[in-house]
């Protein structure tokens, strides 16, 4: 039997190093499986409860000042749910204006193509950057 050399005993260091600091680990099957509460993991928690958000574009439907423009926008905002029902919806307050937003969209194009099936009952829809909120992938969530 050979004895290692320092580089020998170096890189045994470093791979027993790195495999300590590992948070995860293969199961053999494809599947990743945490050893550990990691960032990672807080990551993918969060992911999961819709507390992510980034950069992305929703269709404005609607924007209107002046009085009785809230209770205007929170009557839009009922009919939107209701027309493209299992995409969000918001409401928000940007002064002087009450807007009436809707979908989380991580494309122009995306957006762009709600835009148009928008425009048949708001004419005036318009495809805006906005914060949006992440959504778990579908295989994380089951």
């Amino acid at each position: 039997m050979k004895a290692l050399g320092f580089g020998g005993w170096f890189l045994f260091g470093l791979l027993i190093a790195v495999q300590a600091q590992t948070p995860y680990q293969s199961d053999g099957a494809g599947r990743v499986v945490f050893l550990e509460d990691s960032a990672t993991l807080k990551a993918v928690k969060k992911i999961e409860n819709g507390e992510i958000s980034q950069k992305g574009y929703r269709v404005q439907v609607f924007s209107e000042s002046g009085s009785g423009s809230k209770s205007r926008a929170m009557k839009v905002r009922a009919e939107v749910s209701e027309k493209f029902s299992g995409l969000p919806v918001y409401v928000t307050y940007e002064a002087p204006n009450f807007k009436v937003r809707v979908g989380d969209f991580q494309t122009f194009l995306e957006a762009a193509a709600l835009c148009e099936k928008a425009r048949t009952f708001y004419p005036s829809s318009y495809v805006v950057e906005d914060k949006i909120w992440v959504k778990a992938p579908r295989s994380l969530r089951e």
